[in-house]
């Protein structure tokens, strides 16, 4: 106390404003090296700040069933059903409820936004800030295969109409369209804007010497009449395409492509013969694979690769896995016993058991999660 008394009387006012900026300085420096090492680091602590009270137990009703569709919208809860869309905050505030009427109802999102729309029928909706920023319905005879969304807001809709094989449409941010593409000799099943809105890829499955064969087809917006460059990805299923980070990335069965914005391979990363059993591509820079040497079954080797084709983290699950969600630069697993978080490199950072009753997960890039039961949703904090 001695010490402090004597500081205090040899400091002058100046010295003491002084100091105080240096800490201020220092605060600031402090707060921008968590942001650039973490983006969202902030994020997490003020979250931990505003929802310590409750002890991460913040709980509410979604009103749909486990196995519809949840995934994260800018910090907040999407939920699908077939007659029913909502946007949730996450402590459970009703931000948006929009009826709809979807046969088989489908999501794509680029985390800010996401187009919802009904595989093989008409509806379509665009979800940004909060609402139905754009809704299309399709006239009779046509029906929507496919619809993604990059990130910068920019649409690909794919359709079947009478008299071509497939139809796509690309919308700017403004929702205006900027230019059909209409195949007759080609079968079109899915499409994604390129991460620099200056062409599309067109997933198109046909035969080569009498096998099947899956190739992307890439269109310069500005000459779309011939594709400018062409990628065979053989005889390989695509389960899901995304842009992310001036990539974009081709899940298939066999291997996992990353192209160029330009239509280029840039690289990709081999199974060796396993088996995809879950797969994520939302996370930041990397993609998130859970493999098996077994067909049957849903544990196995759980691999982070980057967006050279780099492996960044392996690890072996030797529990049946649940659920699977990547966000930032976090994962998270549920398998039947514990849900665990690990960062992009599979070191793990938090493992909980309280887990009674979850099925389903929804991961936020803070690291923070939504744990879904077919009642409930449940904030959980790390």
């Amino acid at each position: 106390m001695a010490i402090i008394q004597t500081l205090k009387a040899k400091l002058t006012l100046r010295r003491r404003i002084a100091l105080l900026i240096a800490f201020l300085i220092l605060l600031i420096a402090l707060i921008a090296s968590l942001t650039i090492k973490d983006r969202l680091g902030l994020t997490l602590f003020t979250r931990w700040l505003t929802y310590d009270n409750e002890k991460g137990n913040i709980t509410f009703s979604h009103g749909a069933r486990s196995e519809n569709l949840f995934l994260n919208l800018d910090y907040k809860l999407l939920v699908c059903s077939d007659t029913l869309l909502q946007l949730f905050s996450p402590t459970g505030d009703s931000l948006l409820k929009e009826p709809i009427s979807f046969s088989n109802p489908a999501l794509s999102s680029n985390e800010k936004q996401a187009v919802v729309y009904d595989a093989g029928g008409q509806g379509l909706y665009v979800v940004s800030k909060e609402k139905v920023a754009f809704s299309l319905t399709l006239p009779a005879g046509q029906y929507i295969l496919s619809a993604s969304i990059n990130k910068n807001g920019w649409l690909a809709v794919t359709t079947k109409e009478d008299g071509h094989k497939g139809v796509v449409t690309i919308y700017n941010a403004s929702y205006d369209p900027v230019v059909s593409i209409r195949l007759s000799s080609s079968y079109l099943v899915d499409a994604l804007v390129a991460p620099d809105c200056k062409g599309v890829y067109i997933l198109t499955p046909g035969q080569s010497s009498g096998i099947f064969e899956s190739k992307l087809l890439y269109y310069n917006l500005k000459q779309a009449e011939t594709p400018s460059s062409q990628i065979s990805l053989g005889d390989n299923v695509v389960l899901s395409m995304r842009t992310a980070n001036q990539r974009c990335w081709i899940l298939s069965e066999n291997e996992l492509f990353i192209l160029l914005p330009t239509g280029e391979l840039a690289a990709k990363y081999d199974y060796n013969g396993k088996y995809i059993k879950r797969a994520s591509l939302d996370g930041t820079e990397f993609a998130t694979l859970l493999l098996s040497n077994s067909q049957s079954g849903n544990s196995g080797t759980l691999v982070t690769v980057d967006s050279e084709g780099v492996v960044l983290g392996s690890l072996d699950l030797q529990e049946q896995v649940l659920a699977l969600s990547s966000s930032g630069r976090y994962v998270a697993v549920l398998t039947a016993s514990c849900l665990r978080v690990y960062t992009k490199d599979l070191t793990e950072t938090s493992v909980s058991n309280y887990i009674q009753g979850v099925q389903n997960l929804v991961l936020f890039p803070d690291g923070s999660l939504s744990l879904i039961t077919d009642e409930f949703s449940r904030l959980y904090l790390p």
